[in-house]
């Protein structure tokens, strides 16, 4: 009986093991925000789409205003980006 517990355990604990920062790789289909003030952005990798948040006072390596060139040309972006409160904020950003 002790093995079904600690089996039960187990599962109910694996999601708050899930990762919570990760990478995506994909093209750009949205930004949100006005021309001078990216609020969040959204890139389609492997058919989903996943929306990003900036953090403020957080330097990229480039200003996030040139995601808006990345919506225009489908050149990729690679996003190094944490999980806080079901929402996914970008760490870092490249050119992909």
């Amino acid at each position: 009986m002790t093995r079904w517990l600690l089996a039960a355990l187990m599962i109910a604990l694996l999601p708050a093991c899930a990762s919570t920062t990760g990478r995506t790789t994909g093209v750009v289909v949205e930004v949100e925000g006005t021309l001078g003030d990216v609020e969040a952005f959204t890139v389609l990798a492997d058919g989903e789409e996943t929306t990003f948040l900036p953090i403020d006072g957080q330097e990229y390596e480039f200003p996030l205003d040139h995601l808006r060139d990345h919506l225009r040309s489908g050149e990729p972006v690679i996003v190094d980006w944490e999980l806080r409160d079901e929402e996914r904020y970008v760490l870092a950003i490249t050119d992909g």
